[in-house]
């Protein structure tokens, strides 16, 4: 045997083969890891996309109102409701927990063999704005009439964290739909939304373009053929997003026989039956009901992503030789068909916690007197400036809400470091809508003025 330079002429020396391996070994690890982890996030993305798809579909047939609890069927990737088909999910990716709770939808889309060893899933609930939990193992179902926006923690998408910090002895009260035994002498705390940026808080939309259609053709048509019933139709401009629509006809004159109708609409436009009296050369006969001629008032309240924004109001002229609209009129000019709080009641109490090390808080309670029929009240708080996102938004059972606003750290002089200014002192709208088991009421505004040494509510109610 001859050697060369210290080296056997046979091949590499042992050390040499074992460090190789060694190497080859941990790449191979490395990349393991990295494919499984790349998989992982593939799965979730990919469920998480059907989830948001699929709940969206399958809010649109329930929107209707036809269906209130129905039968979801997949083959392969089709998915259908009832025996209609409502959309396809992706290859793998499976349907569980199709629900339906007043009219709001919750669904999860889940990839593995069974929903208790899911590689991932995805949930979806109507109520939350969309998808409201996601990750990885067993399928989490959303949990309903839990509040707008709260952050469910996911292996994807942690939430970011709050501004502000609680104190070690305060406990957050638990959530609407609850039930926690408490104390009669000693009553639960209201429940507690913070002040974040950004937020899951999405503003309320607004109708618009509501008017009365073919008015003047429908009067000459009745008049031709001596119809005792017309369709009085209505139109407005779409609302982005809108699933539904609820619209209510209501007379504006108290008694008499008026007409009066209910109905949600997944469109843009709706037509109500009208009784029309006999006539003889063109005018009613004699002793013929005409007490539904008279003015009405048209609400639409639209519907996006399971929550119910603000609505218009037009008002209806009846008679038998007219039929119009006149006015995007405000609900403060009508007679609105649904209960709502009174503004002049919102009240509040704040209890500031300022630090000089971090960022203090202050706890601001909101209380508002409760409305007849109303089951919950959906209370929104966020800034008038429409460029900043500061805000919150809660579904809560009873009229109070806890809202934490972060406030900035103070200096040896008990005043805010680097000044006044902060984003996050600025003025507020504070939105209260009373909700009960089949309406959704108008929505009441107030402004409410928070800065270091200046809180308040200011102005009238009102639309933002």
């Amino acid at each position: 045997m001859s050697t060369r330079n210290g080296r056997s002429d046979w091949g590499f020396a042992l050390i040499e083969v074992l460090a190789v391996m060694l190497i080859a070994g941990c790449l191979a690890t490395i990349g393991a890891s990295q494919y499984s982890h790349w998989r992982e996030k593939t799965y979730l993305t990919t469920v998480r996309v059907d989830a948001k798809q699929i709940g969206d579909a399958l809010q649109r047939e329930v929107a209707d109102g036809t269906v209130t609890t129905g039968l979801v069927v997949q083959d392969d990737e089709d998915v259908t409701l009832d025996g209609r088909e409502v959309g396809t999910v992706s290859n793998h990716s499976k349907v569980t927990g199709f629900n339906t709770y007043d009219g709001e939808v919750i669904v999860s889309v889940y990839r593995g063999e069974d929903p208790e060893s899911a590689l991932a899933y995805a949930s979806y609930s109507s109520v939350k704005g969309g998808l409201c939990r996601s990750g990885f193992g067993p399928v989490q179902p959303c949990d309903p009439l839990q509040g707008v926006g709260d952050n469910t923690e996911t292996d994807d998408d942690p939430p970011a964290p709050a501004p502000t910090q609680p104190p070690a002895t305060v406990e957050p009260p638990s959530g609407v739909g609850d039930e926690t035994e408490t104390d009669d002498e000693d009553p639960p705390a209201p429940s507690v939304a913070e002040i974040v940026n950004p937020t899951a808080f999405v503003r309320s939309p607004v109708v618009s373009g509501l008017a009365c259609k073919d008015g003047s053709k429908i009067v000459n048509d009745a008049n031709s053929s001596g119809a005792t019933r017309v369709n009085l139709t209505f139109e407005w401009s779409p609302v982005a997003g809108a699933t539904k629509y609820d619209v209510h006809l209501t007379p504006l004159q108290p008694g008499g026989a008026k007409e009066s109708f209910k109905t949600t609409v997944v469109g843009t436009t709706v037509s109500f039956p009208m009784p029309r009296p006999k006539t003889q050369w063109g005018n009613p006969i004699a002793g013929q009901d005409t007490s539904y001629y008279g003015q009405y008032s048209i609400r639409v309240l639209p519907h996006v992503d399971g929550r119910s924004g603000d609505p218009q109001y037009t008002t209806l002229q009846y008679e038998h030789w007219s039929i119009g609209c006149w006015g995007n009129v405000t609900f403060d000019n009508q007679r609105p068909p649904l209960p709502m709080y009174n503004p002049n009641s919102l009240t509040y109490t704040i209890e500031k916690n300022d630090s000089k090390t971090t960022t203090g808080y202050a706890d601001v309670t909101f209380r508002w007197t409760g409305v007849e029929g109303a089951t919950k009240y959906r209370i929104s708080v966020f800034t008038t400036d429409k460029n900043k996102k500061w805000g919150a938004d809660r579904y809560v059972s009873d009229p109070e809400l806890l809202v934490r606003f972060p406030r900035k750290q103070l200096d040896q002089y008990n005043n805010p470091v680097g000044g006044q200014n902060a984003d996050y002192y600025d003025t507020y709208w504070v939105r209260i809508q009373p909700i009960g088991t089949s309406w959704d009421s108008d929505a009441r505004y107030r402004m409410f003025r928070y800065y270091h040494h200046d809180q308040g509510l200011h102005s009238p109610d009102g639309y933002y």
